[in-house]
């Protein structure tokens, strides 16, 4: 069998009786596919006709190209779901793909936040209504810095008054 008409029925198998979704159908067949050109640049045999060293030799690749752990887990997978089909299937003897194993994926510690971070977050006033921002500390900015400077200028008495910042909302104090 060639491999064309291998990821043939692979892929109506998948979509068919297994009912894969389209990303993992995508992510598969992908694969699969690479996994034949692979064959084919290096020994020129058919997918039905590769054994575990092969099979080996090809998840080694992936890791030399610096493939995730992610990546290269879930070839093994399409690797295991094709071969474990052209098995139930008499379409080959043996399964080749029996030995693989995916390498544990790292998990990533969680972020630590620091007490004083924690007392800082702890500290953020709600500023879904108005008492919330009546809770915030008040900054003053020169009348130029204000993003009403503008409309300022036109104002009278521009310069004299402070214009206070409450987080992202400015208070103009006019007399």
């Amino acid at each position: 069998m060639t491999n064309s008409e291998c990821l043939s029925i692979f892929e109506a198998y998948l979509r068919n009786d297994k009912k894969a979704s389209e990303n993992t159908l995508s992510s598969y067949l992908r694969d699969i596919r690479q996994f034949s050109e692979y064959l084919s640049s290096r020994s020129a045999i058919e997918m039905t006709d590769a054994g575990e060293e092969e099979l080996a030799d090809y998840i080694a690749h992936l890791k030399e190209q610096g493939k995730s752990v992610a990546t290269v887990s879930r070839n093994i997978a399409s690797l295991k779901s094709l071969y474990s089909y052209l098995t139930i299937n008499r379409l080959i003897e043996d399964n080749p793909s029996t030995k693989l194993v995916p390498d544990k994926s790292e998990q990533k510690l969680p972020q630590i936040l620091t007490s004083r971070e924690v007392d800082l977050l702890l500290e953020q006033p709600d500023c879904s209504d108005l008492k919330g921002y009546l809770k915030k500390e008040l900054t003053f900015i020169p009348p130029e810095q204000s993003k009403y400077a503008e409309e300022l200028r036109q104002a009278n008495g521009f310069g004299k008054y402070p214009v206070g910042l409450l987080g992202d909302v400015e208070i103009m104090f006019l007399h």
